[in-house]
């Protein structure tokens, strides 16, 4: 098995109130580093194949005052995201994943903060994701102009890794957090650190 077979694996077999406790304590970081500020268009998955669940950070960006896009894979290659308000239709994308029936289309560069889903990411911001690479390439101009969108990886504590190779396409992790800790990855801006 390969090395991100291995970790999908490792993701999926945490048990369940161990994965409840994770994406509360996580939800918990973000609403506390106050990332997320009234007015944002935050991008934010809908977990699958055992990622850790988004439900209580839809929570943190609803009581923020911001507003969701959740990513919807066109023809092709191209990823953007479409405006979403819970519990409006959702119907079944491409890879099976929940898409909005309907909602605006939000150009990647036009949010302010982007969850996103990974299988694996280590302290420098490095990510690995399921290998089709539809973030990287939504956000390749994020490697010459960086920020915004604020680029947030999320998972569970098994999921941070000592260190993963980057190729230069990756594009990189402003913030990681699992239910320990978040951090500021690689350049950590003025009076930034780890909240506990």
């Amino acid at each position: 098995m390969s090395r991100r077979g291995e970790l999908r694996e490792a993701r999926r077999a945490v048990p369940g109130g161990e994965r409840d406790r994770a994406a509360g304590r996580v939800a918990d970081h973000v609403r506390d580093s106050e990332l997320i500020a009234a007015g944002d268009v935050v991008g934010l998955y809908l977990a699958d194949d055992g990622e850790l669940d988004t439900t209580p950070l839809l929570d943190v960006v609803t009581i923020a005052g911001a507003s969701v896009a959740l990513p919807v894979v066109q023809a092709g290659t191209a990823m953007t995201f479409r405006t979403w308000t819970p519990g409006s239709g959702l119907t079944e994308g491409r890879y099976g994943i929940p898409v909005p029936v309907a909602g605006e289309v939000v150009p990647p560069f036009a949010l302010d903060v982007v969850v996103v889903p990974c299988v694996a990411f280590d302290r420098l911001g490095h990510r690995l994701g399921r290998g089709a690479g539809y973030y990287d390439r939504a956000f390749a101009a994020r490697r010459r102009v960086g920020p915004p969108p604020l680029l947030v990886g999320v998972g569970f504590d098994c999921q941070l890794v000592g260190h993963l190779a980057a190729a230069d396409h990756d594009v990189d992790l402003d913030v990681v957090v699992t239910p320990t800790a978040l951090r500021w990855a690689a350049s950590e801006p003025p009076g930034a650190g780890q909240y506990a």
